[in-house]
């Protein structure tokens, strides 16, 4: 694990230094008298910035004496707009989010893990929308006794078969053909939800929309029987 941090660590040393020649090249184009450009150079200057924070969080983690593995009190609402503020720079005002969590909601998960996983979740429908015409994700968070459930809805291109199954089994055949491929991959997303005690299941997929749920049944102390929510 230490290894692989430093690893990490390393890389971000190197796009962190490509970053800054980005942010120069984009204050430049900055100064152009076209208007379609500053707009550009702005929205490159963001994404830019994102990327160097992101960097710099890798490089303290080297040395930070905190596991990045460990269970902790996770913030559900600070965490998807948190995300979700990321998207909506690298996406402009191409879709909107909306965020469906209470404030006060949190969870006992490994913050690290739970990021990695909603993150990819919410990239690909965001891509998913983007490249149709889609206009929204939709992400709902739900406490009910015992369990958490995480739902991340789209009214983009929905999967085929073969893609689902590629997604939930983990294989890839040969005729495969679908729209929905971004990201770390979904069945990297299953597999992170499963170190966390979690799975992730299909709700419904259709030619236009596909939701996921992320369901966590022990989450929480239980008190009565958990009831599915309905798609």
């Amino acid at each position: 694990m230490n290894d692989h941090v430093s690893e990490v660590a390393s890389l971000s040393h190197d796009i962190r230094n490509m970053m800054a020649t980005i942010l120069l090249a984009s204050e430049v184009l900055e100064d152009s008298t076209d208007n379609r450009t500053v707009d550009l150079a702005k929205r490159i200057s963001k994404v830019a910035d994102a990327c160097t924070a992101f960097c710099r969080a890798a490089i303290d983690a080297e040395t930070s004496p905190r596991s990045k593995d460990e269970t902790k009190s996770v913030f559900l609402a600070d965490l998807i707009n948190e995300i979700v503020g990321q998207l909506e720079i690298q996406h402009g005002q191409k879709l909107s989010f909306r965020v469906h969590c209470s404030e006060k909601l949190t969870a006992p998960l490994c913050q690290a893990r739970l990021y990695r996983v909603l993150f990819n979740l919410i990239e690909n429908a965001a891509k998913a929308v983007c490249e149709s015409d889609g206009s929204a994700v939709d992400i709902r968070v739900e406490k009910r006794d015992g369990a958490l459930a995480i739902e991340v809805i789209d009214d983009g291109p929905g999967f085929n078969a073969s893609g689902l199954q590629m997604v939930l089994l983990k294989t890839k055949p040969d005729n495969v053909v679908d729209k929905r491929q971004h990201g770390i991959g979904l069945p990297t997303v299953v597999s992170l939800s499963r170190q966390m005690g979690g799975r992730l299941t299909k709700m419904d997929t259709a030619e236009r929309g596909t939701s996921f749920r992320l369901l966590f049944p022990n989450c929480f102390q239980p008190t009565k029987q958990f009831t599915p929510m309905i798609a």
